[in-house]
């Protein structure tokens, strides 16, 4: 991981959440590598951090869904507490809503309130 890795600066406000990325950079390179809160950084990486409308969430799920999970997007729904706790956390809250939306038809905003939890 460096500030000058491509790969490593598209996971900012893409694959986790801004804050999770400057932490994790902090932690192993000693700066938080430029995260501005969503940007996406330089060089993209599968969606830059805006609206939902601006991220392929058919690509998002192919490449950051299941490079932790495998094919789980049959459990996604706005109750479904687990899937609630990505919004801003395991991912940015745009790769949240534009996947929310195309599994669900909603971006699930508003929802969480403890939402049930799934055994997975």
């Amino acid at each position: 991981m460096s500030c000058s890795n491509g790969k490593w600066l598209a996971h900012d406000g893409t694959r986790v959440s801004s804050a999770v990325f400057a932490a994790v950079s902090q932690y192993l390179t000693g700066s938080t590598c430029g995260s501005s809160g969503g940007s996406g950084g330089s060089t993209g990486g599968g969606g830059n951090g805006g609206g939902s409308g601006s991220i392929d969430a058919q690509q998002q799920l192919q490449t950051t869904c299941l490079s932790c999970h495998g094919d789980r997007s049959g459990k996604v729904s706005c109750s479904n507490g687990k899937w609630l706790a990505h919004d801003g956390t395991r991912v940015s809250t745009a790769v949240f809503q534009a996947v929310s939306q195309y599994l669900t038809g909603s971006t699930c905003q508003g929802t969480w309130a403890g939402g049930e939890e799934d055994d997975d």
